[in-house]
């Protein structure tokens, strides 16, 4: 499985236990498919999970995760970018604790933008050639913490004005610790907040669960 291959399957897994864990247990027994990528004919429900990233932050983000479930310090990963990507990214990366970080690129008005598109994109999909079901998630990585009230409730009014005939009726939002929950059938935006136990929990159990697909693949 190559590297790019390997990032995506990894955001799906992770996704699909951020929901079991903070969410709705029902999504333990969602099945690994395409168009969208998660989807359980029991509870009746289709799960597409993407990415709401600049290319830059895109390629950090995916070099960060090999070091996800490892235990690794934080210096060491500040470094670890530092040296792969030889020092373009120096300002952006840092540690608090022994905890590493990289700040976004994207500012509130970029991030709006960025969100929106990416909705959109699939928007347009849901509602050309995926599969429909009674209930449609779509998970966004937002890799950012500036996702807040103001931000939400423009991104929420925007797609809100987009006129499909079939639309989501959630959108989760990914902000690194916390987890956005933006539900249309309830028109209320709701927030959780994921804890260190719970983030080094949906990162062991995906890295587990990617392995099994690369073997299940390779059979």
């Amino acid at each position: 499985m190559g590297n790019t291959e390997y990032t995506k399957q990894y955001f799906e897994a992770y996704a699909k236990f951020s929901l079991q864990y903070h969410y709705d247990d029902c999504f333990k027994w969602i099945r690994k498919k395409e168009c969208p990528d998660f989807q359980s004919k029991k509870y009746n429900l289709g799960l597409e999970v993407t990415r709401a990233i600049s290319r830059d932050d895109g390629r950090i983000w995916s070099f960060i995760n090999q070091y996800y479930g490892k235990e690794t310090g934080g210096h060491v990963i500040k470094n670890g970018i530092d040296k792969r990507f030889k020092g373009r990214f120096r300002a952006r990366a840092g540690t608090v604790g022994d905890t590493a970080y990289f700040s976004s690129d994207l500012d509130g008005a970029q991030i709006i933008i960025k969100t929106v598109e990416t909705i959109h994109t699939k928007l347009k999909k849901l509602n050309h050639h995926y599969k429909v079901f009674a209930r449609n998630y779509l998970y966004i990585f937002g890799e950012t913490g500036l996702f807040e009230g103001e931000i939400l409730g423009d991104i929420k009014k925007r797609v809100q004005d987009f006129d499909y005939p079939v639309k989501f009726d959630v959108i989760f939002i990914n902000a690194i610790d916390r987890l956005f929950v933006m539900d249309f059938t309830r028109d209320e935006i709701e927030e959780k907040k994921m804890d260190e136990e719970s983030l080094k929990w949906c990162a062991k159990n995906a890295f587990r669960i990617c392995a099994a697909w690369e073997k299940k693949r390779t059979k």
